[in-house]
């Protein structure tokens, strides 16, 4: 049984809502769920049982269902995804614009209010904790929902989504801020609980994330590969794609899909090292050439001793690859460039079949217009990068068998 643990993050709480989706699909069971911020609230409708009513609030939301300020201050405020450090500084700012000394937070407290359900909560067989701050006693709060006195529940809740920049919340005594301040991903809680499994979902949010020892524990991490947006824009489009990243993205973690962008099933490292076996002699010796690889030296061994080995190097990919990340990284690039759909789980043929499929006559994308770009460079920038990915990716694909599977008569004459 598992521990959930959502990180803080706002808007990027969306990629929450995707990522639970993904783990009922799998059938995963969930003992505990816990969060900091936005992670909390989140956290409280799932432990719940309102998986559905949360999914719907954010596949809908709106700004102005969580903020009831100046439409000019939240353009504003929108913009910022700040560090810790700036919060303050940005408070000082806008404090003669906002009243109270802080946004104003009556709309999220409705939503709470609407949203959380105390009694459902606590008779629940999953167990609910959050994170919060106590700013005038200068220590972290970490709560498990036994710990709550009945009836502060929501309090709680509110307090740990408590952003420095809103309206301060008070607990009795306690003036209490969002808990991203002390740590935005508490898997410790569930840690010292006595957890041993955990499931973390990042969204890299304001806020720290403290490190934790992780001997005799199994904790996988969920996280995006890509800025999830603003903390602030709350925006029905955007909450969509992040619902469908943490899902697609918890797919890869536990179906061991393949693919930075796109989501491919494996076919095994066998069959791609047969596939770059297989590569023609000119072409390893053309990437060869781009890379600035001059030696004479036998084919094989420049492809798997120089030419691989530096792709990995100029493409950061993980030492721990193995050929089949390094082949997919290429045509996943094609993939971009013709536009494929994304969000779909792709058994490999069909992958590449697909790229055929929509290449048709676009040569003109692929061409080989690169060559001099890369002779001898260590340091590339974000475009030529771009450009080498697609050019060996078009190097490597056309050699395919799938490729040549799927691509007419007419069109292997043009090669």
């Amino acid at each position: 049984m598992y521990a959930l643990v959502l990180e803080g993050g706002g808007a990027k709480g969306a990629y929450h809502i995707g990522a639970y989706k993904a783990l009922q699909e799998l059938n995963i069971e969930i003992g505990a769920v816990v969060g900091a911020s936005i992670g909390a609230i989140n956290g409280a409708m799932i432990a719940q049982g309102d998986f559905e009513a949360a999914y719907d609030l954010w596949y809908h939301i709106k700004s102005s269902e969580v903020f009831d300020i100046d439409e000019d201050i939240l353009r504003k405020f929108k913009k910022f995804d700040m560090k810790l450090e700036d919060i303050l500084l940005l408070l000082n700012k806008t404090r003669k614009t906002i009243a109270n000394k802080g946004i104003d937070t009556s709309k999220i407290k409705a939503l709470v209010d609407k949203h959380v359900d105390e009694e459902k909560l606590r008779s629940s067989q999953m167990d609910f904790g959050l994170a919060t701050y106590v700013l005038n006693q200068a220590r972290p709060l970490e709560v498990f929902l036994g710990e709550i006195p009945k009836g502060q529940v929501k309090e709680y809740i509110l307090a740990s989504a408590n952003f420095p920049l809103f309206k301060r919340e008070k607990i009795e005594d306690k003036v209490v801020i969002d808990g991203g301040v002390f740590d935005n991903l508490p898997i410790g809680m569930v840690l010292e609980k006595g957890y041993r499994d955990v499931i973390a979902i990042r969204t890299f949010g304001i806020g720290i994330v403290r490190k934790v020892d992780e001997k005799d524990a199994n904790i996988i991490y969920i996280s995006p590969i890509e800025n999830l947006g603003p903390t602030f824009h709350f925006d029905a489009a955007s909450a969509r794609k992040n619902i469908n990243l943490g899902y697609y993205d918890t797919l890869r973690a536990f179906r061991g899909l393949k693919g930075r962008y796109y989501y491919v099933e494996s076919m095994g490292e066998s069959f791609f090292e047969t596939y770059f076996l297989k590569l023609k002699k000119e072409t390893i010796y053309k990437m060869g050439e781009i890379l600035g690889f001059h030696q004479n030296m036998p084919y094989e061994r420049l492809l798997f001793e120089k030419i691989i080995p530096e792709l990995c190097r100029i493409l950061n990919i993980p030492e721990e690859a193995d050929y089949e990340d390094v082949a997919i990284l290429f045509f996943e690039e094609m993939a971009k460039t013709l536009k494929l759909k994304r969000f779909k789980v792709y058994q490999h043929e069909e992958f590449i079949g697909s790229i055929a499929q929509k290449y048709g006559k676009q040569t003109e994308k692929f061409e080989n217009k690169w060559d001099q770009l890369f002779k001898n460079e260590k340091l590339l920038t974000k475009r030529k990068r771009e450009a080498l990915l697609r050019q060996i990716g078009f190097m490597l694909f056309r050699e395919s068998d799938l490729f040549q599977k799927y691509i007419t008569e007419e069109e292997k004459k043009a090669f």
